[in-house]
């Protein structure tokens, strides 16, 4: 067994890893997502939504149904009935 170092060995790049180009590649994709994880919490942190509570009537302030008679149903019901065949008037039948 030959103990002896060779040409190629001594050769080798004896760089430290943070002068190394590709490291950097390599964490600045995890890096970059942390950064972009903690501005999404601050965001959602400064943007809370309001709580809707309900008043001693136990009604709340925000409905999901319209005026009665108006077409804005809740967005269920649009849904379902989104697909639904369409009703065909009855004709009179010819003589």
């Amino acid at each position: 067994m030959n103990t002896k170092p060779t040409k190629a060995m001594l050769e080798t790049d004896t760089t430290p890893w943070w002068k190394q180009p590709m490291c950097w590649v390599v964490i600045s994709g995890p890096a970059s997502v942390v950064v972009a994880s903690l501005a999404t919490a601050v965001i959602a942190w400064k943007h809370i939504d309001p709580i809707i509570q309900e008043d001693r009537s136990g009604a709340s302030k925000v409905t999901l149904e319209g005026p009665p008679g108006s077409s804005t149903g809740p967005a269920l019901q649009g849904r379902n009935h989104a697909a639904s065949p369409v009703a065909v008037p009855a004709t009179a039948s010819k003589p």
